[in-house]
């Protein structure tokens, strides 16, 4: 029993012992491999991190790049907070019209509101409160370089365009108008004057001196003379009451006695500057301080020029003279007519007229080859129609005699007159027509004459006497006389 134990030891030790023989080597093949296998793993290590490295480099960049695209996201996704600048207005408010006022944010962002209509304010004034603001505002107003007053059918502007002034006065009475301007140019100063009635229409232009020009100026600040009555007013006043309103205008209503007599005025103004005077059953007057004066067409103006007594009758015997030269002249005045007339080759002659229910039309000319005289007479008692023979020289006599009718107004009225005169005016005006405008005085009456002409040839004379219209007589040379039909008349 115990030999086999022990042999059973002996084997195992033997075991044991081969066992360790064999194992040290692989043991030093092991550490050696294991020592390459650690390099080997500590360079893929090596290689492994500095891949990671780089990977975590990369990876951090990228979640750099997507952080600050989310930053930059989310901060477009933030709400804007405006935050507008102060109110300024756009349009002003009035008493009939809201106002309106803006605001901007730095955005861009608009906001808009409205203001309210401005409130009407009344405000007692005492006479001296009153008086002192109505002062002012006359200064003011008065010193306006343009202003243009109207009242009814008077008008009186001034208009400065930055170099000169322009005044512009109008007037207008039972049918007729004056229209004047005043204006300076580089040469002159200049007037034009425009008169109109129902039957004709007068426009002059002439030259004027400084002193009338600067006249004009000075009569073109009347229409404030209704605000400067009113301020005297005030200074006499034994009662007065007035309220001040304050809005768009400001408006003085007034009420005062003076001189024992109420009055009621009310004054609108506008930025300091009087804009209408309303004198309650007396007048109503507008101011207005834009109003451009437009010249008229200076070439539908005549010139005027003064003429003395001896360059006045010099010139109107020529005219006597020309139209008595004329072969052929209409006279008309009133019902009268006279006429001769000449075809290039014989004389015709014609006139008419009657009064009290009368009437007489008679006629001498070449009728074939003979000469015949035709009369038409009515009244009463009708009408009859005669003629008879006549001669060329009677034709002629008639033609002289007629000449002295037709023209006697030139020659004896009007030249003879004024040489006699003690006292003496003529102004000539020129244009498509010339016209002479004489005033006369001797030791018994003043007589007033226009005469006009066209090419030379007087057209028409206008006779005044004392004031009062006297005559109109006008004159044709282009009419035509036709001699009757012989049939209808009978011999006497």
């Amino acid at each position: 029993m115990k030999r086999t134990l022990l042999i059973l030891f002996l084997t195992a030790m033997l075991i044991l012992t081969f066992v360790a023989c064999n194992s040290m080597p692989a043991s030093e093949n092991n550490e050696s491999e294991n020592s390459e296998s650690t390099s080997v793993t500590e360079e893929s290590e090596s290689t492994s991190v500095t891949e990671e490295s780089e990977s975590t480099s990369v990876t951090e960049e990228s979640e750099s790049i997507s952080v600050t695209e989310e930053a930059e996201s989310n901060t477009e996704k933030i709400e804007h907070i405006h935050s507008f600048e102060e109110w300024f207005v756009v349009k002003n408010a009035t008493q009939t019209e809201e106002g309106i006022k803006e605001r901007y944010c730095s955005c861009g962002e608009k906001q808009t509101a409205t203001i309210a209509k401005l409130v009407p304010v009344d405000q007692p004034l005492t006479s001296i409160q009153c008086k002192n603001e109505l002062k002012k505002i006359y200064e003011d107003s008065i010193s306006q370089k343009t202003v243009w007053f109207e009242e009814n059918d008077w008008v009186c502007a001034r208009y400065f365009n930055g170099e000169h002034t322009t005044t512009y006065f109008y007037y207008a009475k039972d049918g007729i108008s004056e229209e004047t301007w005043y204006t300076k140019t580089d040469a002159e100063y200049l007037r034009f004057n425009k008169q109109a009635t129902s039957t004709y229409t007068e426009k002059v232009r002439e030259s004027v001196s400084v002193s009338d020009y600067d006249y004009s100026i000075t009569s073109s600040s009347d229409g404030f003379q209704y605000l400067e009555y009113a301020i005297s007013l005030i200074e006499k006043a034994t009662y007065f009451e007035a309220v001040k309103t304050e809005g768009d205008n400001t408006v003085y209503q007034i009420k005062l006695e003076a001189y024992g007599v109420v009055e009621n005025i009310t004054i609108t103004t506008c930025g300091g500057l009087i804009t209408k005077y309303d004198h309650a059953d007396y007048t109503v007057a507008t101011y207005d301080y834009n109003k451009t004066i437009t010249l008229p067409d200076e070439n539908e103006y005549r010139t005027q020029q003064d003429l003395s007594l001896y360059q006045c009758t010099s010139e109107l015997t020529e005219i006597l003279e020309t139209a008595k030269s004329q072969t052929t002249v209409r006279f008309v005045e009133d019902d009268w007519v006279y006429a001769y007339y000449f075809d290039g080759t014989d004389n015709f002659v014609y006139m008419s007229g009657g009064k009290d229910g009368e009437w007489r039309e008679e006629w001498l000319g070449k009728v074939g080859n003979e000469y015949l005289y035709f009369c038409t007479s009515t009244n009463a008692e009708g009408t009859t129609k005669n003629y008879e023979v006549s001669s060329r020289s009677e034709i002629n006599d008639y033609i002289e005699n007629i000449s002295d009718v037709v023209f006697q107004y030139i020659e004896y009225t009007l030249i003879d007159f004024i040489k006699d005169s003690i006292s003496f005016d003529c102004k000539k005006s020129v244009g498509s027509t010339v016209v002479y405008q004489i005033t006369a005085t001797d030791d018994y009456c003043t007589r007033e004459f226009t005469l006009t002409l066209v090419d030379g040839r007087v057209i028409e004379m206008i006779i005044s006497e004392n004031g009062s219209h006297y005559t109109t007589v006008t004159y044709d040379y282009t009419s035509i006389i036709t001699m009757p039909n012989k049939n209808e008349y009978r011999p006497y």
